[in-house]
């Protein structure tokens, strides 16, 4: 691939400082807060599956609204992007508290769920807000340069795992001193969500001061000078530049699929370990879990996209898809029974290696399909494709940890929760009996490797958009784009 870099190494660390601390400020509501609301505040199974299912609808909702919404703002004097990073990370700030501030003084478990879930649409709906922002600034410093998109999509994948090494070293000791120094777990996720909430507010720092030159003020256009470029686009419009971009609705069919199995597998890990593999050492066990995976897929963030840039792309998604896949039919084989819980480790490790040959190419799989549409169509839509990289997450969150609250309950999991809920841990550790251990291993492990690879199936019979396609549609785009906005003002 031509070298069209014109973005140097610290603009593009700067940049990816958003998706850094977007991702620690999220992390403890969104690696505990089904777990706090079945263990902590007693919510059924059943319940829980109800409450998750409000959250992440009310979230996918308001993730299909959010482009539009970015895209009609001008922006003031801020720039088109960079204003929503003025106020929205404190919203994300006061969701990190929310979801784990019910007060105590509240008897109903479901009203305390509530709450938790509210934290929790907080967060989701301004990282949907701030996504589409961050992706319309990516677009205006890079240009059509692939060199550049290629460049900041991998460094974000890298800055995204050092995120995970910090978080998982550090959450759960956290939240566990400060509930062994004050005897009140609660207040334990409390603090350390709010602590890493904090962060965000550094992320939206950086971006505003590194994007300043490239996302400017809009000026006020002429009624000409609208018809040429467009007044935004409502939903219906989003709509229809989906519906008729074949290549688009793949990849969001693609990685709605693959996000479900990885989510579902989600809602099983850390009762794999809390009730099964090491109730008495769990937080330092997990701990040591984390933190290996999240090492491994920093290395894979370096490997793993130099290995992609050689398969190009669309074979380094097949690729991906298929290792991972390959990777949880060994846990289904391997892990269960009594193996010891570092061979679990170990295929994590590995699972994650895989994942990076893709996906530190992130969002630009999305924005190839938008240059594709604009090649295709001549109508501008990059920025809503852009949007559909959280939607296929959005859909799977919302039906994935849904359907897992249920697959747990269908298995007679809620004897194990409900008597750790009532301070009887031990007789919590008694009730994971055999009889649930396998078909936990059927939903926890070969089920979502299932989802892989149908997902690695859709990417080599029906995604077609190469590399060379990709930088084609691209430059032809910048060219018409800049024709588009010369017309008006040779006819004034």
């Amino acid at each position: 691939m031509q070298n069209d870099s014109r973005l140097t190494n610290a603009q593009i660390v700067k940049y990816c400082m958003y998706g850094l601390t977007s991702f620690a400020a999220m992390m403890p509501a969104f690696m505990y807060y089904r777990m706090f609301m079945q263990v902590n505040l007693g919510v059924p199974a059943a319940v829980l599956s109800v409450l998750v299912l409000i959250g992440t609808g009310t979230d996918f909702v308001f993730s299909i609204i959010a482009a539009p919404i970015v895209e009609k703002n001008s922006g003031g004097n801020k720039g088109k992007y960079r204003w929503w990073f003025t106020f929205m990370p404190y919203v994300m700030l006061a969701g990190a508290i929310i979801t784990f501030a019910a007060p105590s003084s509240i008897g109903s478990p479901v009203v305390k769920g509530l709450i938790c879930i509210l934290g929790y649409i907080l967060i989701c709906g301004s990282v949907s807000i701030l996504g589409i922002a961050n992706s319309g600034i990516m677009q205006a410093m890079a240009g059509p340069s692939m060199t550049d998109r290629n460049r900041m999509s991998i460094m974000g994948a890298r800055m995204m795992a050092a995120a995970t090494i910090i978080t998982s070293a550090t959450i759960l000791p956290l939240k566990t001193a400060i509930f062994n120094a004050t005897g009140n777990e609660q207040l334990g996720y409390l603090a350390a969500s709010a602590i890493f909430g904090l962060t965000i507010l550094i992320g939206a720092r950086c971006t505003l001061s590194v994007s300043k030159p490239y996302d400017l003020p809009r000026p006020k256009l002429s009624e000409a000078e609208k018809a040429a470029v467009g007044n935004g686009v409502s939903v219906a419009d989003m709509f229809k530049s989906v519906a008729t971009n074949s290549q688009l609705l793949v990849l969001i069919l693609v990685y709605s699929v693959y996000n479900f199995g990885f989510n579902f597998a989600a809602g099983f890990e850390m009762y794999f370990f809390q009730f099964w593999k090491t109730p008495e050492t769990f937080t330092s066990v997990y701990t040591i879990h984390q933190l290996a995976r999240s090492i491994a897929s920093l290395v894979g963030a370096f490997v793993g996209p130099q290995i992609g840039m050689k398969l190009g792309k669309k074979k380094a998604l097949a690729t991906g898809l298929g290792l991972w896949g390959v990777g949880l039919v060994g846990v289904y084989f391997v892990c269960k029974g009594n193996s010891p819980w570092y061979i679990f480790t170990a295929f994590s490790c590995i699972n994650s290696v895989a994942m990076n040959v893709f996906s530190g190419f992130g969002i630009n799989y999305f924005l190839d399909c938008g240059e594709y549409g604009y090649y295709k169509t001549g109508q501008d839509n990059r920025t809503v494709a852009m949007a559909m990289f959280n939607i296929p997450m959005k859909i799977a969150t919302m039906f994935a940890g849904s359907l897992s609250a249920v697959a747990l309950g269908a298995i007679g999991f809620d004897a194990v929760t409900l008597t750790a809920a009532s301070g009887d841990f031990v007789g919590a550790v008694a009730a994971f009996t055999d009889a649930i251990k396998g078909p936990f291993m059927f939903w926890f492990s070969l089920f979502p490797a299932i989802t892989m690879f149908i997902a690695a199936a859709l990417v080599l019979f029906c995604y077609k958009i190469t590399d060379e396609d990709a930088a084609m549609y691209a430059k032809a785009n910048a060219e018409r784009a800049m024709a588009q906005m010369a017309a008006p003002a040779e006819e004034a």
